[in-house]
C-alpha cells in the first residue's frame, strides 16, 4: 500500500513538474517571437510613417504651418492606406496637443505625460523604432522636424493588439499542441519506469539515487525534444516575419523609385540611392542587402560595398521588378533576409533552453527532496508533520532565495532608467545607492531580528520579515522615480535580513550540534539551488515582461514560503540568539573586537576587498552589459554560471586547497583568484571574458 501511494504521488509530482517545465518555456518562446513580431511591425510601419513625415517636413520647410496644414486630412488617409493594419493615425503638436487624427482635427486634446516621455525619447533617437503599448494598444511616435532640425510635433501610429495575437495565436496552438503530445508521452515512461524499478523497499525506504536518475533522464529527454520542436518550429516562424516585413518595405521602395522614374529619371541618374536605401536596413535587423540590377542581373546600386556572391538561398531572398526607364531599361528590385537575424533569434531560444534546462533539474532535484521528507520511516513523516523535520528548512529556503534573487541582475539597470540627479551626487553613486540601502538596512535587520528570535520565535520574526520583503517588492514594481526605488529595496534589505536570521535560527534550534550542523548545511544546499533558479528565470522572464513585473512575481513566490512556513513548519524561541547577534555585548567589548589587530588586519586586507570584488557582479556588470547591448537573459546565464562555481567547483578546489596548501595558503589562493578573474575582464574587454570572469569569481567564493 505504502509502495503503491509512494509512487502515484511521485508520478502526480513529476506531470506538475512537466507541465511547469514545458509551460514556461513554451511561453518564454511565445513571449519572444510577439515581442519580435510587434518589432516587426512597428519597424514596417515607421518605414510608411516617416515617407510621409518626409513630406510634411518638405511643405514645412516651404512655410505651411503644422497647426493649419492644408491636405493634411488626405496625407493621413494615404498614410493609412501604405500602412495597412493601422487604425489611426495623429499629428501631436510639440507641447502635446492632437491637431490632427483621421477622425478630423482636435486641437483641444492633450496626450498624457507618458505618451509625452517617450515622444521626448523617440525625438533623441531618430533611428529608435521604440513604441509605448497602452489599453491593449501600440503607440508608434514618429518626429516631425523644421529645417532648423527642431521637433516641432509628431505623428502618432495606432495598431491594436489584436494585429499581433492573430499572427501568434495560430503557432500558439500548434505549440499547446505539441506540448500536450510530449507530456503524456513522458508521462507514460516515467510511470512504467517507476513501477518498473523498485523505487520503495519492502521496508518503505526510498531510493533517492534511482528517483532522481529517472527524473532526470525522463525530463531531460523531453526537454530536448521539446527544445527540438521549438527550434524548427520558430525558424519557420521567424523566416516569415522577415519576409513579410521585406515584402512590405520592397513594395514601399518600388513605389518610390517607379514615382521617380516616371517623371523622366534614368536608372542611371539614380545619384545618391545607396544612402536612402541603407536608411531601410537601418531601420530594420530582417534586411542584409538591397540591390538595384539590370535585365542581365549586374548590379546597378547596392548597400554593400563588396558585392559577395550572387548564389543566395531563394528562402532568404526577395525579388520584385521595376517599372522601365525613358531609355527602356528593366530593372529589378532584389533584397536579401539576414541569416544572422534569423540565426540570433533562434541561438536566443536554443541558449533559453539549455538554461531552463540546468534550472528545471535544480528545481526537480529540491522537489523531489521535498516529497521524501513525507516518504520516509514512520519516526520521520511524523516528525515532518509536525513542523520539527530539519529537511523541512531546505524547501523553505530554495523558496525564498528563489524570490528575493530574481531581480539580481537588473538591479542598476532599472536604476539607471529612472536616474535623476540627486544631493549632488554623481551619477555612479546614485546608481549604487539602491544596492547599498538593501544591504545596509539588511545589516541592521540581522541584528534586530537576533533580538527578536529570542522573544517571539523565529517563525513570527519571519512572517514579520516577509511583511517588509513583499511591500519593498511591491513598491520596487510602483516606483517611478529613484528615491521610491531607493527606499523600496531599503525595505526589502529589512525584510531580507529578518528572513534570513529566522531562517538560519531554525535551522540551529534543535538541541543536538550535530543536527543543527545537518541543518545548516540542507538550509545552504536549498538557499544556493533558490539562488541560481531564481537569477536565471528572473533574468530571462525580464526580458519578455519588463522589469517591473518581476517584482510582483517574485512577491507571489514569496507569499508561497510564507504559507509553507505557516502551515508545515513549527515556532521555537531561540535562546541565545540576541546575544549571537551582537545585542547584549557592551559598547567595549564590540570596539574592542574590532581594534584587535588581527580582526581589523583580516577585515581591512581580506574582508573589504573581496566584498568589494564581489560587487563586480552586482553591480558593475549589469551596467556594462546594458552599454554593450547584452541581453537580461544572457545576464542571467552569467550569474547562473557563477552560482553553479560557487556550489559544485568551489568546494572541491577548497577541499584540496585545504588538504595540501593550509588555511593561509587558502586565503592567498583565493585572492589570487579574484584577482586573475578581474584581470581576465580587464584584459578581454567583452562579455566572453565576463563569462570567464565570473567562473572565476564563483570559483574562489566558493
Amino acid at each position: 500500500m505504502l509502495q503503491h501511494k509512494t509512487r502515484i504521488t511521485f508520478i502526480t509530482v513529476a506531470a506538475l513538474l512537466i507541465i511547469i517545465v514545458l509551460g514556461f518555456t513554451g511561453g518564454l518562446n511565445i513571449t519572444s517571437f510577439k515581442k519580435s513580431y510587434t518589432g516587426s511591425l512597428v519597424a514596417s510601419y515607421s518605414v510608411v510613417g516617416h515617407e510621409y513625415v518626409r513630406k510634411i517636413e518638405y511643405a514645412i520647410a516651404y512655410g505651411k504651418p503644422l497647426d493649419n496644414f492644408f491636405g493634411m486630412q488626405q496625407l493621413l488617409e494615404e498614410t493609412k492606406q501604405g500602412a495597412q493594419g493601422i487604425e489611426n493615425i495623429r499629428i501631436i503638436s510639440k507641447e502635446g496637443r492632437i491637431i490632427y487624427s483621421l477622425e478630423g482635427k482636435l486641437i483641444h486634446r492633450k496626450l498624457p505625460a507618458k505618451f509625452l516621455e517617450q515622444i521626448e525619447l523617440n525625438s533623441k533617437d531618430a533611428a529608435s523604432n521604440a513604441y509605448l503599448s497602452d489599453h491593449n494598444q501600440y503607440h508608434i511616435f514618429l518626429p516631425i522636424r523644421d529645417r532648423r532640425n527642431d521637433r516641432i510635433g509628431s505623428m502618432e501610429l495606432l495598431f491594436d493588439q489584436a494585429l499581433v495575437n492573430s499572427r501568434t495565436q495560430l503557432y500558439i496552438r500548434q505549440i499547446i499542441r505539441y506540448s500536450l503530445i510530449l507530456w503524456c508521452l513522458a508521462l507514460l515512461v516515467l510511470t512504467g519506469a517507476i513501477y518498473r524499478f523498485h523505487i520503495v523497499s519492502k521496508e518503505g525506504e526510498i531510493n533517492p539515487k534511482l528517483i532522481l536518475t529517472i527524473f532526470v533522464v525522463v525530463l531531460g529527454l523531453t526537454q530536448v525534444g521539446y527544445g527540438w520542436i521549438n527550434y524548427n518550429v520558430f525558424q519557420k516562424l521567424y523566416t516569415d516575419v522577415a519576409r513579410e516585413y521585406t515584402s512590405k518595405t520592397a513594395q514601399i521602395i518600388c513605389n518610390d523609385i517607379n514615382q521617380v522614374i516616371s517623371k523622366g529619371v534614368t536608372y542611371r541618374d539614380l545619384y545618391h540611392i545607396e544612402g536612402w536605401l541603407q536608411r531601410f536596413i537601418t531601420a530594420a535587423p530582417e534586411i542584409e542587402r538591397i540591390d538595384i540590377r539590370d535585365a542581365r542581373n549586374h548590379i546597378l546600386y547596392s548597400t554593400r560595398a563588396v558585392p559577395g556572391s550572387n548564389s543566395v538561398d531563394s528562402r532568404y531572398l526577395y525579388n520584385l521588378p521595376l517599372n522601365r526607364d525613358s531609355y527602356q531599361t528593366r530593372a529589378s528590385l532584389r533584397m536579401i533576409l539576414s541569416r544572422s537575424y534569423i540565426h540570433n533569434k533562434l541561438t536566443t531560444i536554443a541558449l533559453d533552453m539549455l538554461t531552463i534546462l540546468l534550472t528545471s533539474f535544480l528545481f526537480m532535484f529540491e522537489v523531489t527532496l521535498f516529497c521524501m521528507i513525507f516518504f520516509k520511516t514512520p519516526q520521520n513523516v511524523q516528525s515532518a508533520q509536525s513542523g520539527t523535520d530539519i529537511m523541512l528548512i531546505r524547501p523553505l529556503g530554495f523558496m525564498f532565495f528563489f524570490s528575493a534573487f530574481m531581480s539580481l541582475s537588473f538591479i542598476p539597470i532599472l536604476m539607471k532608467n529612472l536616474y535623476r540627479p540627486m544631493f549632488g551626487l554623481s551619477q555612479n553613486v546614485i546608481l549604487g545607492l539602491p544596492t547599498s540601502a538593501e544591504l545596509l538596512c539588511g545589516a541592521i535587520a540581522t541584528l534586530m531580528a537576533g533580538y527578536c528570535l529570542e522573544r517571539i520565535g523565529w517563525k513570527p520574526a519571519f512572517l514579520w520579515g516577509l511583511g517588509f520583503f513583499l511591500l519593498g517588492s511591491l513598491l520596487s514594481g510602483l516606483a517611478g522615480n529613484a528615491a521610491t526605488f531607493i527606499v523600496a529595496r531599503g525595505t526589502v534589505g529589512i525584510g531580507y535580513g529578518f528572513c534570513l536570521v529566522s531562517m538560519l535560527g531554525f535551522a540551529n534550534s534543535l538541541p543536538n550540534p550535530g543536527s543543527n550542523n545537518e541543518a545548516v548545511s540542507f538550509f545552504n544546499a536549498g538557499t544556493y539551488a533558490g539562488i541560481n533558479c531564481g537569477c536565471a528565470s528572473g533574468a530571462m522572464l525580464a526580458e519578455r515582461i519588463g522589469y517591473s513585473n518581476i517584482f510582483y512575481v517574485a512577491a507571489a513566490i514569496a507569499i508561497l514560503s510564507g504559507i509553507f512556513a505557516f502551515l508545515c513548519l513549527k515556532n521555537r524561541r531561540i535562546q541565545g540568539a540576541g546575544k549571537k547577534a551582537g545585542l547584549n555585548q557592551s559598547g567595549r567589548n564590540v570596539l574592542g573586537f574590532f581594534l584587535n589587530i588581527k580582526v581589523a588586519t583580516f577585515f581591512i586586507f581580506v574582508v573589504l576587498p573581496l566584498a568589494t570584488c564581489t560587487m563586480f557582479l552586482d553591480f558593475f556588470l549589469p551596467l556594462y552589459s546594458r552599454t554593450v547591448g547584452v541581453s537580461t537573459a544572457d545576464l542571467g546565464r552569467v550569474f547562473l554560471l557563477n552560482g553553479v562555481a560557487i556550489v559544485y567547483l568551489g568546494p572541491v578546489v577548497s577541499k584540496y586547497a585545504g588538504k595540501y596548501l593550509g588555511v593561509h595558503k587558502s586565503v592567498i589562493l583565493t585572492a589570487v583568484l579574484f584577482a586573475v578573474a578581474l584581470l581576465v575582464f580587464a584584459g578581454g574587454g567583452n562579455f566572453l571574458a565576463a563569462f570567464v570572469s565570473a567562473f572565476l569569481l564563483g570559483v574562489a567564493v566558493g
